[in-house]
């Protein structure tokens, strides 16, 4: 249940998908791709999570091969991001620090985030090797359902969806929403506030505060020189 509010308001910005490892000691993965990427898919994200019960092998290598070859995630109109949650290492005798290089050959790049879930320190070890390899993404390590819904929400705050161009490049801005000044954000994965890249003469809204502007059918954004 957690994980509800982080899957809906994904679900209300990006086009969510969602793929599993298998349930039964079989380590195909022809039926892991559940849901394609597609907007609208977080009810059907949630029902999909609640159906599966953590057991069985865990074909990495596999399944990072199902995902590359038919994730959809070659889209070279928008951001195209995986994240890799794992409990547990490769139990199939694949290489999924190979199959994590296969990636970089793929003509739209793609951002991968690995997240260790509970997860043993050989485990841990190999998805942290996978992170190296890619070339872009974090590697976070998560205790508890708690810790996994803020990984998550690190991993929103690595989006743009809500970037403003202003007309003239100023110093610093401050950003009020229906009144109400937003507070900047101090940390690179923050998931409330905003950034401004004075360079570009960009702001870009954290994911939370986007859904918030995005919620409204006449937000009222004013970004004023400070």
């Amino acid at each position: 249940l957690q994980l509800t509010p982080y899957i809906e308001g994904m679900s209300d910005l990006t086009r969510p998908g969602l793929a599993v490892f298998p349930t039964d000691n079989d380590c195909s993965v022809d039926g892991a791709i559940q849901v394609p990427t597609a907007p609208g898919t977080g009810d059907e994200i949630m029902q999909a999570i609640e159906q599966t019960s953590p057991s069985g092998l865990t074909p990495l290598a596999c399944a990072l091969d199902a995902a590359r070859l038919n994730g959809r995630l070659q889209d070279p109109h928008r951001e195209n991001i995986l994240v890799v949650v794992g409990d547990g290492e490769e139990t199939c005798g694949g290489d999924p620090v190979a199959a994590m290089r296969a990636w970089q050959d793929l003509e739209e790049p793609v951002k991968v985030h690995f997240i260790a879930f509970a997860a043993p320190s050989e485990a841990r070890e190999q998805l942290e090797r996978m992170a190296q390899v890619a070339e872009q993404g974090f590697f976070y390590e998560a205790d508890d359902i708690s810790e996994l819904v803020d990984r998550l929400n690190r991993v929103a705050a690595s989006l743009d969806p809500c970037g403003y161009a202003l007309e003239d490049r100023v110093e610093a801005v401050e950003v009020t929403l229906d009144g109400v000044v937003v507070d900047a954000c101090t940390t690179a994965d923050c998931v409330e506030g905003y950034v401004y890249d004075p360079e570009e003469a960009v702001v870009t809204l954290a994911p939370y505060t986007c859904r918030e502007v995005a919620a409204q059918e006449c937000p009222d954004i004013v970004f004023t020189e400070r």
